[in-house]
């Protein structure tokens, strides 16, 4: 076996390990055992990672032939780990996007580092090409920790619509198939004209949609609770007895409780008899 081209292979599986972080920031509120968790799923993709490439090592086939038993066994650990009162169109949701970031940064890397890539006869990204996208996820790893976890965090927590979640599910895994199909097979087509620059704008202008797409939800949901929460609260607010003025006002009689006490005779007049010893 080739080793140095078993370890380009598992630098092109290691693009798992942010993905995994990704997957697992988002629902760290409803896994179970939290760092038995992330260890089991580290040691997981070690071994997938491991095994595709001395599959890919041996057939002389790209990774991209591995992809959906990877992705079926990635999700099926990942529901593994999740508490039942996630449902699986929540977790389908940011597995999806999880896969988004993914390919994004995979498809950038691959633009970006196209010169080198164009004498690659070899079915494997070149090291210097996994590093790329490696130190992508990662950069975007730490800004979707500080934006989009906290949204998501929110979304899982507070919003339970399951229709929702059902229509919301399909558009980046849908957006994730696509990236991949746009996997470029002539590296040089992309050194064409102006053909780099458009790829990386467009591949940015997805990536931003992606955090809007996040966004939006979340305003939209948070919305919706508010409007929930307050409908609640004037419901309650409607079955309080009212105070007595409002009572009065409103022309109802007050209920027994609410009423006060008769006031004590008094006499406004000085005592006459008193008055006239």
């Amino acid at each position: 076996m080739n080793f140095a081209l078993f370890g380009r292979f598992f630098l092109e599986f290691a693009m798992m390990y942010p993905a995994e972080y990704l997957c697992l920031a988002s629902l760290q509120e409803h896994l179970r055992a939290p760092r038995k968790t992330y260890a089991i799923g580290a040691s997981a993709i070690t071994l997938m990672g491991l095994a595709g490439a001395a599959v890919c090592c041996m057939l002389d086939i790209e990774t991209n032939f591995l992809l959906i038993p990877l992705l079926i066994i990635s999700f099926w650990l990942l529901r593994w780990r999740t508490d039942r009162e996630v449902s699986i169109s929540q977790t389908m949701f940011l597995f999806s996007v999880s896969a988004v970031m993914m390919s994004v940064c995979t498809l950038l890397a691959i633009v970006l580092n196209a010169e080198a890539e164009l004498d690659n006869a070899q079915p494997v990204f070149l090291p210097s090409t996994s590093v790329i996208c490696l130190t992508l996820s990662v950069i975007l790893s730490v800004i979707f920790r500080f934006t989009a976890v906290r949204w998501s965090r929110w979304l899982l927590q507070e919003y339970h619509g399951e229709a929702f979640w059902e229509s919301a599910w399909p558009l980046p895994a849908l957006y994730a198939a696509f990236l991949v199909f746009c996997m470029p097979k002539e590296i040089g087509v992309i050194l064409m004209n102006r053909i780099r620059i458009i790829a990386v704008l467009a591949v940015s202008i997805s990536l931003l949609g992606i955090f809007l797409l996040l966004y939006e939800m979340y305003r939209v949901a948070k919305e919706y609770a508010r409007s929930s929460q307050l409908d609640r609260e004037n419901q309650l607010l409607a079955g309080v007895p009212p105070l007595y003025g409002a009572a009065q006002l409103s022309g109802t009689d007050p209920p027994p409780a609410a009423r006060f006490p008769p006031a004590p005779a008094c006499d406004l007049w000085p005592d006459r008899g008193r008055a006239a010893g």
